[in-house]
Order: structure tokens, then sequence, then C-alpha cells
């Protein structure tokens, strides 16, 4: 079971549609979409990486093969970034 856990060193904001998060480390600022802050809060909520595509699904209508790139491409760039460790 694949488990990401949002890093300790981040704060996050819901901002109408969008999230911004800052990474107190490094001090970076970054602003996520309406889908990118709906797989964030699932995370936040402990929700793992292998559910994410289901529980997304359920809020967008999405081709699966496109969700599934789209949320690799999400979590390499917060792991990048330090927001997410695996």
């Amino acid at each position: 079971m694949l488990k990401s856990h949002v890093g300790l060193d981040v704060v996050g904001r819901r901002i109408g549609d969008r999230s911004v998060l800052v990474n107190l480390r490094t001090n970076r600022i970054y602003e996520l979409n309406e889908t990118a802050s709906a797989v964030w809060e699932l995370m936040e909520a402990g929700t793992d990486v292998s559910d994410l595509e289901a529980k997304v699904s359920e809020r967008y209508d999405v081709e699966p093969e496109k969700l599934r790139a789209e949320i690799d491409s999400l979590m390499r760039l917060l792991t990048d970034a330090g927001l997410v460790t695996a």
C-alpha cells in the first residue's frame, strides 16, 4: 500500500477553487489548480496514493489514463518540491 505523507514543514490554504502551499524550509510558494487541490486535500486526510485516482474520479469526469498521468505528474512535482514524502 503506497502512502504519501504531507511534509511537516508545509502549510496550505484553500482560496476559492485553488490552494496555496508554502514550504517553510525553502519559503517557496506553490499554487495548485482545482484538481491538484482536491488531490492535496485527500492526501492531507490520509488517503493512500493508490486510492487517489478513484477518489478524484468520483469528483471529476476525466479519462482514467489522463487522470493517472496527471496524478503521477503532480506527485513528482510535490515530491521534488519537498511538499510530500513517500
